[in-house]
């Protein structure tokens, strides 16, 4: 056998793994505030990838009993939270939404995902992270939504 054909090879296998991860590290860290941490794998409907990504969203910026991101260059403050601090933010989103998904809803433009409140009000609320049709973009929108009056488009995303 050639003795410099294993150099050569070991070299470009060195190469192609320091290539992908590369491209790993960068995946990673692309992903904005208001973008979805895709699962590595694809789940069963779009509706049920919305509710994946919303979960997400909502779990890391503090709105659930879970812990906010670390990073806090992941935590995204809305227009109406802007006047205060991001730790008064914090303290005001914890534990005000229930962690799954409630209602999937297709929308023209992207879907709004409803989580329902914490809170025990009659009839029962829910506040709506609005995203992309490739679930980008997400928002917390402002205000909250009655569950009863949802449309009858909106279904209950599987595993909730």
């Amino acid at each position: 056998m050639n003795p410099f054909v294993v150099p050569k090879l070991l070299s470009r296998l060195a190469l192609l793994a320091g290539a992908l991860l590369l491209v790993g590290a960068s995946r990673a860290h692309a992903a904005g505030p208001r973008d979805c941490r895709l699962p590595d794998e694809s789940l069963e409907s779009a509706a049920d990838t919305a509710a994946y990504c919303a979960e997400g969203f909502v779990a890391r910026n503090g709105y659930t009993d879970a812990l906010p991101s670390m990073d806090r260059s992941q935590i995204v403050l809305e227009g109406w939270e802007m006047s205060r601090s991001l730790e008064g933010v914090l303290y005001m989103r914890r534990a005000t939404l229930r962690g799954t998904a409630y209602r999937v809803c297709p929308q023209r433009a992207g879907w709004w995902v409803v989580f329902r409140t914490t809170a025990t009000t009659e009839p029962p609320g829910g506040r709506v992270v609005a995203m992309s049709l490739h679930f980008g973009g997400m928002t917390m929108l402002d205000g909250s939504v009655a569950l009863t009056g949802l449309a009858p488009t909106c279904r209950a995303p599987r595993g909730s």
